[in-house]
């Protein structure tokens, strides 16, 4: 019997109760180190800033490549990085796309300061946005085909600056709900302020023209299929194809650069040239800094706002 014993451990190898050899797990990547992070980070900041940072983590993996590990990224890698970036985006955008990827990686116990200490995350001073009135009321007065894409994005720009200069991701998520008596009341998505603004005829009569029983939306640019995790898709597909007829309409007709940010822009320049108070202003456009203009905002009623915006309406021929 042991002569037996011996030759099955010969041939079976260790006793069963023996340790068993240790397997290493292999490091995760840094993308899906990174992609946790921000996915379990995401309850805790704007939808933009995850959108950023996603965008971000997407554009590090096209130049450093996918089975990159959190190890193996060094101040060399984002210099080289930024060099990249260099040749495919605007200065200011690989700032926000650095800023974002150095967020994510001191989150995850990197030390960012040391990691970006040789390139610039700070964004440049773009040039002035807003447009001069008389372009404002060339694109009112232009002929273009009802109900063509051209046409949705100059009637946007307009409803824009008729709506005392609302963003355009306010603008889009306006619902039916945002209506109460006579008025548009609506919180920014970026700072929580609420808004309200007075539906004279011209909002009226564009957003007569757009809006539908079947859709929540005041405007046609997002859908209510009610899938998740589609809404910040769709509103960044809608963003995207706006600025592109925008740049469009201003190619086609000898304008100046126009973005969803003209409008704002524009709306601001106008009142104040046409000695509108900052602090009206600041309230009309849903500002919060600084806190002393909000202190002396607080006070203004908002028939002072509501005139300040119908005087523009009136230079423009509304």
């Amino acid at each position: 019997m042991r002569f037996i014993q011996i030759t099955l451990s010969h041939f079976f190898g260790k006793k069963s109760g023996s340790k068993k050899e240790k397997v290493s797990t292999p490091l995760p990547t840094f993308k899906e180190m990174a992609s946790r992070e921000i996915d379990r980070h995401a309850h805790v900041v704007r939808p933009k800033t995850t959108a950023n940072e996603r965008t971000a983590l997407n554009s590090f993996m096209g130049y450093a490549g996918m089975d990159i590990k959190l190890k193996d990224i060094t101040a060399d890698t984002i210099r080289g990085f930024e060099a990249w970036l260099a040749d495919r985006v605007v200065p200011n955008t690989a700032a926000c796309y650095l800023r974002s990827l150095r967020s994510v990686l001191n989150r995850l116990g990197a030390d960012g300061k040391e990691l970006f200490r040789q390139v610039s995350t700070s964004g440049k001073k773009t040039r002035k946005r807003a447009v001069d009135i008389k372009f404002v009321k060339t694109i009112k007065n232009l002929q273009l085909e009802e109900g063509s894409k051209e046409a949705l994005a100059r009637d946007t720009f307009l409803l824009s600056i008729l709506c005392m200069g609302i963003p355009f991701v306010d603008l889009a998520h306006l619902t039916r709900h945002h209506v109460r008596d006579g008025h548009i009341v609506y919180r920014r998505m970026k700072t929580g302020v609420e808004v309200s603004i007075a539906i004279e005829p011209c909002i009226q009569h564009i957003i007569d023209k757009y809006s539908k029983q079947s859709q929540p939306y005041l405007l046609p640019f997002l859908s209510s299929d009610g899938r998740k995790g589609t809404g910040m898709r769709h509103y960044q597909t809608a963003l995207c194809n706006y600025n592109h007829q925008l740049k469009m309409l201003a190619d086609r007709h000898g304008l100046p650069k126009l973005t969803s940010y003209t409008a704002r822009h524009t709306w601001a320049s106008l009142s104040y040239k046409m000695g509108t108070h900052i602090g009206i202003i600041s309230k009309a456009l849903g500002h919060t800094n600084p806190q002393t203009t909000m202190k002396y905002i607080k006070e203004l009623d908002d028939s002072e706002v509501e005139q300040a915006n119908r005087d523009i309406m009136s230079t423009l021929g509304y």
